[in-house]
């Protein structure tokens, strides 16, 4: 038998040691009450560096009421609201906003929903028709076929995923299978993971997220929303973004690639188990919404105490982040407002106030 020399020995000891040590550290990253992937950026959102203006924003009365959330996909706007015909309600994106149908009526057959409900994913585009996806919060993830809809005068939908009992997130990713962020069953970490064909994946970005626990366990029932997350997903990129509720964090990973970034919006990371102690009251809200489009990931960040979140002291501020975190644009706006939509092509921004039912279009300038 051929004996390994000394030096060798010495040579494959010192890689695996350095390989376990690179072990933890992805394994334990975040139970420092820091959660971070290695690669973090900084960004100062008072800057105005990269910084975009809008114009005088433009109130759109669509003749809906209680609009609860919104989102375009192509040339269309989709309005989630409990009134009239349907849960969703479909019109053009340009002037006049024609209401084009209404889908998804209350119950529990085919072509309707148990309650209202938001679109999880972007927008996706296949064979020229357009689809809107959603976790109708009963069960199931349904794809909701926009251009059939509209072209048949009825709800056209398919069951694409199943949801869990504690499940925060759930997103088709086709062949891939789907994403999972439940909350454990002691509330104080959320767990994310990938299930295709019955088995489970936890790729190295999601496994050292996971590491965060929240080491206070006096539960106020509130506690989970520190470590919740607004998800959205690049099908074409295979990426992920996650954009942090109560911290001052976005971070982008792949699927199965290589890359991880956290971009933290300030000068250091929030850390979670500080922000579990303070008062429900004191707690910050920061990042309000995200949407995910081809180039970029659009996020609404506040940063102000829970006590503020029926009239913030300030307005908030959307940051553009590229799918890499290599740049971020920012644009700082005039009114309150709890959801937004970009689009670049057109030079629009879309907000809605949905304590105000407020819902306006600004110019890019």
């Amino acid at each position: 038998m051929k004996t390994i020399g000394r030096r060798k020995m010495k040579r494959i000891n010192n890689i695996v040691f350095i390989a376990l040590l690179l072990s933890v550290s992805l394994l334990s990253g975040c139970q420092s009450g820091i959660c971070a992937l290695p690669d973090v950026v900084y960004v100062d959102v008072e800057s105005k560096e990269e910084s975009l203006t809008v114009s005088s924003g433009e109130i759109l009365d669509l003749g809906i009421v209680g609009i609860q959330y919104f989102q375009t996909y192509g040339p269309y706007m989709v309005v989630v609201s409990a009134s009239g015909e349907g849960f969703v309600k479909v019109l053009e994106k340009d002037p006049p906003y024609r209401l084009l149908g209404s889908f998804f009526r209350k119950g529990n057959g085919p072509g309707e929903m148990p309650m209202l409900c938001l679109p999880e994913v972007f927008g996706v585009e296949e064979d020229g028709d357009i689809y809107a996806e959603f976790d109708n919060r009963y069960g199931s993830l349904v794809r909701f076929n926009i251009t059939q809809s509209l072209s048949e005068g009825r709800t056209v939908s398919s069951h694409v995923g199943t949801t869990r009992d504690r499940t925060f997130v759930s997103i088709n990713l086709g062949e891939d299978g789907v994403f999972y962020k439940e909350m454990t069953e002691s509330k104080d970490a959320q767990i994310r993971y990938v299930e295709r064909n019955g088995t489970k994946n936890i790729p190295a970005p999601m496994a050292r997220l996971n590491t965060a626990v929240l080491a206070n366990k006096e539960d106020d029932g509130f506690r989970f929303n520190v470590l919740s997350s607004t998800v959205r997903y690049h099908p074409g990129l295979r990426r992920f973004m996650e954009a942090s509720a109560q911290l001052n964090t976005i971070h982008l990973y792949d699927l199965d690639g290589p890359f991880s970034r956290t971009v933290c919006i300030g000068k250091k990371i929030n850390r979670y188990n500080d922000i579990a102690e303070l008062p429900l009251a004191d707690r910050p809200l920061t990042c309000m919404d995200a949407k995910g489009y081809g180039d970029y990931s659009a996020v609404l960040y506040l940063d102000v105490p829970m006590s503020e979140i029926a009239h913030p002291s300030k307005t908030p501020t959307v940051l553009l982040v590229s799918w890499d975190g290599s740049s971020v644009r920012k644009i700082r706006l005039p009114e309150n407002v709890t959801s937004i939509d970009v689009d670049l092509a057109s030079g629009k921004l879309y907000t809605l106030n949905s304590l105000t039912e407020t819902l306006r279009v600004y110019t890019l300038q």
